[in-house]
């Protein structure tokens, strides 16, 4: 399973207040393909569509340095920004700018080859 990374600042507390702070972070994560939905067949009358989902997102880098044992708290916290989805759009986002870069390597790794 391809895996992708996304950078981003998370913030938590609320903004101007004392307890506010930003962390910069880098993750990897999996993008699970959706599926359309199935038409009726001998088998089942059916299957709806699924969308496609972000799995096994893990905290990479914490302020550019990679994460240590030490870091666990802030890893929790971190990890709970992204389990509400909000950054999902960011995440699909970025993965599908990597297959892009990817696909033009290689096309040009042909060509060059060639």
């Amino acid at each position: 399973m391809t895996r992708y990374t996304y950078s981003t600042c998370v913030s938590f507390g609320t903004d101007g207040e004392a307890d506010y702070s930003e962390i910069d972070v880098t993750v990897s994560y999996a993008v699970l393909a959706g599926r359309p939905e199935t038409p009726p067949a001998y088998s089942h009358g059916g299957l709806p569509a699924e969308d496609a989902e972000i799995d096994d997102i893990r905290v990479e880098q914490i302020n550019g340095k990679p994460v240590v044992v030490g870091d666990a708290l802030k890893v929790e916290a971190i990890l709970s920004k992204f389990e509400d989805g909000d950054l999902d759009a960011d995440l699909f986002a970025a993965a599908s700018e990597e297959e892009t870069c990817r696909r033009e390597d290689a096309a040009d790794a042909r060509r060059d080859y060639h």
